[in-house]
């Protein structure tokens, strides 16, 4: 495993520049145990590359490692604190996440169940129009206009009036929804960007199937070897290249002393 971790550790930094570099960037995080320990593993991922990332804690230490100090890059999140320093305007939220809260307020009791069916509509508006526009059946300019005038309009009455209610969880979700409202609507703006981050869903697959067939790592050596692991073989997924040949390349190249030829190299002509 020592062997291994060493010798990814040039694919690995290549793949992370590429993340540094890339416009659009979905970041998630999900659960694995090191030493018997729950921990957090928080990937980075773009159309071409995934990388990951296994810290003991969530916070925006990491995330400033992982997605570097002064990104420039839109990021696709769930609405968790470690990404609140990035600028609203660089951060797209996860509606996906925003629907179900929606639906979760319209479960409760008294004005909770209006506000959370009126703002669950206007999400559910929203995909529609997204998904028309996916069809060609509409342009991304038509989306956008429709959108502000009728669904965003919406929204930000909707949170407004649900922050001073008592009911503290309805309260406490609008506020959030209230300050972060540019965060909602950046993919209108920018080609790329999409208002869930399904796509970087599968992402996670195989590092939560690993985590409970596996039992996660005994030391922190083996868990830096993992992560790596799983960050190649995803993005040799997403570029189409056998895994196995990424890894007999850059073991052998450790053992020569040369520099591996890395997940994603150019075809051979």
């Amino acid at each position: 495993m020592k062997e291994a971790a060493e010798a990814l550790e040039g694919p690995c930094g290549e793949v992370r520049k590429d993340v540094l570099r890339a416009s659009v960037v979905h970041a998630q995080e999900g659960h694995r145990r090191v030493e018997k320990k729950l921990v957090w593993l928080s990937d980075a991922m773009t159309d071409g590359v995934t990388c990951y990332l296994i810290c003991r804690c969530r916070s925006q230490a990491v995330a400033k490692e992982l997605l570097g100090p002064e990104t420039s890059t839109i990021v696709q999140t769930d609405p968790y604190s470690a990404c609140g320093w990035l600028p609203l305007h660089r951060r797209q939220l996860c509606l996906a996440h925003a629907k179900r809260q929606a639906k979760a307020m319209r479960e409760r009791a008294g004005k909770s169940v209006r506000i959370g069916a009126l703002l669950l509509n206007s999400l559910e508006f929203v995909f529609l129009q997204h998904a028309r526009m996916c069809r060609g059946e509409i342009t991304r300019a038509t989306m956008r206009d429709s959108m502000l005038k009728h669904a965003r309009s919406r929204m930000r009455a909707l949170p407004g009036e649900a922050a001073r209610l008592k009911r503290a969880k309805t309260a406490v979700t609008c506020r959030f929804l209230l300050q972060h409202e540019p965060s909602l609507w950046v993919f209108l703006s920018h080609d790329g960007v999409e208002p869930t981050k399904s796509a970087a869903e599968p992402a996670l697959g195989s590092p939560v199937i690993w985590r409970k067939i596996r039992f996660g790592n005994n030391t922190e050596s083996g868990a830096r070897c993992t992560g790596r692991l799983l960050g190649i073989a995803e993005t040799c997924r997403q570029a189409g290249r056998r895994i196995r040949t990424v890894l007999t390349d850059a073991l052998v190249a450790c053992r020569q002393g040369r520099q591996p030829l890395g997940p994603f190299p150019e075809p051979a002509t």
